[in-house]
């Protein structure tokens, strides 16, 4: 909020609904970025170049005055405080808040054809983020499943992650999320025998699993297995 804030004051301006168009010469962009007046100096970012054309002309210059005198323009931190944060913080919300401004600019001078082109291309961008980010998460959890984990945890990773796989919403496959049915990569000590542990109890033999699993069988319980790789 502070670097929202105290962008819209060195632009003199009150709302982002009224950005300030770019400094051009002969209806070109130029790479000046501040426009000098009679009584101040204002920022005129340039909307139609890109980040890294930005942020060599203005961005340093501004972050070093949001740090020095952002609380002036946005109250909710000390002035110490401020001058603690990282240039680097400020700068990496300066380019969030840049590129929001920036989409938010062209839009507003595009053609209504344009626009909803625009947007749509938006909501098709932002569709395929969180998708991005949905099977980053569901990878990250399957790789964390790999290495080890118990049994209990195990299902509750799965039973979080079942909506994401509609065949699974069956009641018949309720079994799959049971701690009973998941797999452990746990197992005794050497000294013990080397006996694999149970998934149910450590202490139940092969052989008391194997005519546990049979009578499972025939009263209709699913055998017991690993969850296939999804």
């Amino acid at each position: 909020m502070i670097v929202r804030k105290s962008l819209l004051a060195l632009m003199k301006k009150s709302s982002s609904k009224d950005l300030p168009d770019p400094i051009e010469e002969n209806g070109r962009p130029t790479f000046k970025f501040w426009l000098e007046t009679d009584k101040s100096t204002l920022l005129r970012p340039g909307w139609e170049l890109d980040w890294a054309d930005n942020e060599i002309g203005w961005v340093v210059d501004a972050a070093e005055k949001i740090q020095e005198c952002g609380t002036r323009w946005c109250g909710g931190m000390s002035p110490e405080d401020l001058r603690l944060v990282p240039l680097a913080d400020i700068i990496s919300a300066i380019h969030t808040t840049f590129s929001s401004w920036k989409r938010a600019y062209r839009l507003s001078n595009a053609e209504p054809k344009d626009q909803n082109q625009e947007r749509r291309a938006h909501r098709r961008s932002q569709r395929k983020i969180k998708v991005s980010r949905q099977l980053c998460a569901m990878e990250t959890n399957l790789r964390l499943l790999r290495l080890g984990l118990g049994h209990v945890q195990k299902a509750a990773l799965r039973r979080k992650y079942r909506h994401t796989i509609p065949e699974l919403a069956a009641a018949k496959f309720d079994f799959l999320f049971e701690t009973v049915y998941q797999s452990t990569d746990e197992s005794v000590s050497e000294n013990d025998g080397a006996v694999q542990a149970s998934a149910i109890d450590p202490d139940t033999s092969d052989d008391n699993w194997a005519r546990t699993a049979k009578r499972s069988v025939n009263a209709t319980v699913p055998r017991r297995r690993n969850l296939p790789a999804i």
